[in-house]
């Protein structure tokens, strides 16, 4: 609720884009498709334009010279049948056409995208009729009316000057023979195609950015959204706390525990404590077992006490050992003089006390 009385200034997240592609909601425009269709529909009349008036001027003469043909309920059905295959063989191409232009441009625009959201009926929307009355003034349905108005004056505009050039030549086709007229007409028409791809490509390219622009617009959240999708994403950071606490709390369990491993704990002498654990019988360094400041120092001191484990006090080497040694790694090289000289002397003590 308190996201909703927010403006929305935030870009939408991977994670909103996602959900709105899913349901189908996406920036697809309308005009490229038909800029596509348009070019298409060129390419066919250059390439197929001669063959399909030929078949349409076959369809056509075929069906005067049978015009005194006798129809009855026997012949009918085989003659519609006839005519149906004819008439999907002239005009089979351009179904196909547009049906994979209408595949390309959706794949070109928004990628390979199969949602059923969209099919699904949405009652409360069907019934809120202030919601649908509110929709008739919003931005989207500005820009369908704005295009609308564009593409039908500059379409006229178009077809007006193509035409007007050639009035005077129409006044001369009742003298030529058909085939004049029919090469006349498709000189005519590829032309006006022509122009009308052109102004439409501008409509085309203008709509597209502008359908993003908008549909960018329309997924946009509040900074309360981004929140609160964030810290589902990542989690709540007070449970992230506790989580936290309670890992810092074990390690520092099984710490503690480790002390009495060690053979010296190496002081600062108050504000620091490295535990060290050395094999004389192995090959590997000393190893850091513990370490700590402050009360975490005073606790592992303390329990070097109960264990009887050498406390040695060397302010540089206890700083150095905790600021360049992680809990179970092995102390640096350059430390080894100074930690053998202790160790050294510690065995000295033990030899002593035996």
């Amino acid at each position: 609720m308190e996201a909703e009385g927010q403006e929305k200034t935030e870009k939408p997240t991977a994670k909103r884009q996602r959900e709105a592609r899913k349901k189908g909601n996406v920036a697809k425009s309308q005009e490229v498709d038909n800029a596509l269709f348009l070019i298409a529909a060129l390419v066919l009349f250059l390439t197929s334009g001669s063959y399909i008036m030929d078949r349409i001027k076959v369809l056509v003469t075929d069906s005067l010279i049978n015009i005194n043909y006798e129809v009855t309920a026997q012949n009918l059905p085989p003659l519609v049948v006839e005519y149906l295959m004819k008439m999907f063989v002239i005009f089979f191409p351009f179904a196909l056409t547009m049906l994979v232009i209408t595949f390309l441009s959706s794949y070109l625009q928004i990628g390979w995208l199969f949602s059923t959201s969209s099919l699904k009926l949405n009652w409360s929307s069907l019934f809120n009729i202030g919601k649908g009355f509110s929709q008739l003034f919003s931005l989207t349905k500005l820009k369908d009316l704005w295009k609308s108005l564009i593409k039908l004056i500059g379409l006229s505009i178009i077809a007006y000057l193509t035409v007007k050039k050639e009035i005077f030549s129409f006044l001369g086709l009742a003298s030529l023979s058909p085939q004049l007229i029919y090469t006349y007409i498709t000189k005519i028409v590829l032309k006006l195609l022509g122009n009308i791809l052109i102004i439409y490509s501008v409509i085309a390219a203008a709509d597209f950015a502008l359908t993003k622009f908008l549909h960018t617009k329309k997924l946009k959240m509040s900074k309360s959204e981004v929140k609160d999708e964030r810290r589902q994403m990542e989690g709540d950071p007070q449970v992230k706390r506790q989580i936290m606490n309670l890992m810092f709390q074990q390690s520092r369990k099984k710490m503690m525990e480790d002390v009495p491993k060690a053979d010296v704990v190496i002081t600062n002498p108050v504000h620091i404590a490295v535990a060290l654990s050395y094999d004389s019988k192995g090959e590997s360094a000393p190893i850091v077992v513990a370490k700590g400041k402050r009360l975490i120092a005073e606790e592992i001191k303390r329990i070097a006490r109960e264990h009887n484990i050498p406390i040695f006090e060397d302010k540089p080497l206890a700083r150095l050992l905790y600021k360049t040694t992680e809990l179970g790694q092995e102390i640096s090289v350059e430390l080894y003089g100074a930690v053998a000289e202790i160790l050294a002397e510690i065995y000295k003590l033990k030899n002593r006390k035996m």
